[in-house]
């Protein structure tokens, strides 16, 4: 039975250790080709994610300067125009 603390197979994405997680990765697509054709149905729903997330990072990647600009208008209006002098 799952409980608070225990590991999941998606564990190592949201946790501290860099190392278990490309481990994770190996083992899973390494499953998903032993499938054969059976895999192909979730390698397509992987291919489907991958859109959606890189359409995501896309969008934020979009909005990115505009966040940018508003963290150094906050800078320069709380600290005058010697902020842009010290970066010039």
């Amino acid at each position: 039975m799952l409980g608070i603390g225990s590991t999941t197979l998606v564990s190592p994405l949201v946790g501290d250790s860099v190392l278990s997680t490309p481990f994770v990765a190996l083992l899973v697509g390494f499953a998903i080709q032993a499938l054969g054709r059976t895999g192909e149905a979730a390698l397509r729903g992987i291919a489907v994610f991958q859109r959606v997330v890189f359409k995501v990072l896309a969008m934020i990647m979009w909005a990115a300067p505009i966040g940018a600009f508003g963290a150094i208008a906050a800078v320069v209006g709380e600290t005058g125009a010697d902020a842009l002098k010290a970066l010039a």
